[in-house]
């Protein structure tokens, strides 16, 4: 396939952020020279960009773009409107989306993108494992910083033909109004869909939109291409009926063309079958490390997509029961004295529930306690009964104040995580409001913490919450110094 990204220096504005540091490290993979900026915070993903010896500027000037062949962007950081991107359209250089730049790159490889509004940052790093481990020389764009303990989220393999795509389903630049998903940018020979429910209400205030921008994705997909999809799902498969390729449906209902049995657990690791209208599926079962079903459902997708893509699916065991997911997908960051820290991006009422089932198959005997982050306020606006619904599986819950997005700020939105405190009170649920900053996580601790209890606590949403894991940490190690 052709080259089609042939320029030298790329400068990237919101270099930190998890999707353009994924790019960055394609990027030098591909033996170009970058740079970027963003706010000074720090960000996770700065020791792995350092590690390539990336220039990140601290802050936003327009000196920045000195010297790059083309500026990319995304809708944070004032989009369009960032002064370093204006001052590259001053200066004639080559402005692009970062939703645009993945699009060319995906025109240069064979590419398998895998779309849906929960799990696919865990099911595209699950497909990248499985080829990397099966040394397929894959690429990989995936929306995390690490994925399976040490893999980076961007990887850019000039050996191999596939590359391996998160999709993304939001919008370009919603303030300069290009509200042009940004998944249509990309050119998939096949696609994995694992599940629709209604999100990002901000891009999307009518549902029907966001319904129909999925459509047009499955339609991108060429007639020798495949979709597979969670056929499950009444709304996928209402949106596949029109796409020209192949559509394979999975699930664990008989009307699939690949069901998934599950099986009795195997120590810690899930297990399970698949059949194809009958016919088993793999030499043996399926063992996976990943809690959940819906992680069944993940790997079932991917399994089959290998399939259609005619690439083994037999000898993967080592490697599922291996693979430990993605950067803040139910990742464990710590286990002190009976009490499990995980700390997780659920972020929609459906990924509270299915995380919180998930610990609760990992740990049946434990209690679990949730810190909540709620991310922008349409969301937690338009889905305040649902979270509510979600939080009260878990035993004991601490909301904190809703971390707006960038592009919420000035907004002027009156919804408060107090609401949904006083809600859930009213019913009679463990439900309290945290401060934000050390003293209010301890004083939550304080209300509820028995040491003698076994407990699994989880610190959730797409914010800034996994911040306080260490103020969770340090809780727990002075109690066992004050019992020692």
């Amino acid at each position: 396939m052709p080259v089609t990204i042939v320029q030298k220096h790329f400068h990237l504005v919101g270099i930190e952020g998890v999707g353009m540091a994924a790019l960055a490290l394609i990027l030098t993979d591909k033996h170009l020279t970058v740079s970027g900026s963003d706010t000074g915070e720090g960000f996770e993903t700065r020791e792995l960009l350092q590690a390539r010896s990336i220039t990140i500027f601290d802050g936003f000037s327009t000196d920045h773009v000195h010297g790059a062949d083309v500026v990319v962007y995304t809708g944070a950081h004032d989009g369009e409107k960032n002064i370093e991107v204006v001052q590259a359209r001053n200066q004639n250089i080559e402005v692009k989306p970062l939703a645009v730049v993945l699009g060319e790159l995906s025109r240069e490889k064979l590419t398998i993108a895998i779309c849906g509004c929960h799990g696919k940052t865990t099911t595209t790093a699950l497909a990248a494992s499985i080829a990397q481990h099966q040394h397929e020389d894959p690429s990989w764009y995936v929306g995390a910083t690490t994925f399976n303990q040490r893999l980076p989220g961007g990887a850019w393999n000039n050996a191999g033909n596939r590359v391996y795509m998160e999709a993304d389903e939001y919008v370009i630049d919603i303030a300069a109004g290009n509200r042009k998903a940004k998944f249509l940018e990309l050119t998939p020979h096949g696609v994995i869909a694992t599940r629709y429910d209604y999100d990002h209400i901000d891009a999307y205030q009518d549902e029907a939109l966001l319904q129909e921008a999925y459509a047009a994705f499955f339609a991108r997909i060429p007639k020798d291409g495949f979709l597979v999809i969670n056929g499950d799902d009444e709304t996928l498969l209402r949106l596949s009926q029109d796409a020209a390729c192949t559509v394979i449906t999975v699930g664990f209902n008989q009307t699939n063309e690949v069901v998934i049995t599950p099986l009795p657990m195997q120590g810690e690791l899930q297990q399970f079958s698949l059949s194809h209208k009958g016919e088993a599926m793999g030499n043996k079962p399926f063992t996976l490390s990943l809690s959940g079903l819906h992680n069944v459902l993940n790997t079932a997708l991917v399994l089959v997509a290998r399939r259609q893509d005619q690439l083994p699916i037999d000898g993967l065991n080592e490697r599922l029961s291996s693979f430990t997911g993605a950067h803040r997908r139910l990742e464990k960051i710590a286990q002190l004295d009976g009490v499990h820290v995980y700390d997780d991006y659920a972020h929609h009422p459906t990924e509270i529930t299915a995380t919180i089932a998930a610990a609760r198959q990992r740990h049946p005997q434990a209690r679990i306690a949730v810190l909540f982050q709620p991310h922008t306020y349409s969301r937690t606006s338009h889905f305040k009964s649902e979270f509510i619904d979600a939080l009260v599986h878990a035993d004991e819950v601490g909301l904190l104040p809703i971390f707006a997005s960038k592009r919420e700020r000035s907004s002027a939105h009156t919804i408060t995580s107090e609401e949904l405190v006083q809600e859930a009170q009213k019913n009679g649920h463990a439900v309290h409001s945290v401060s934000d900053g050390e003293a209010g996580m301890l004083s939550w601790l304080d209300h509820w913490y028995k040491p003698s209890n076994p407990w699994v606590i989880i610190t959730m949403g797409a914010g800034n919450v996994y911040e306080y894991g260490r103020y969770i940490i340090t809780y727990l190690q002075n109690v066992t110094d004050a019992q020692s």
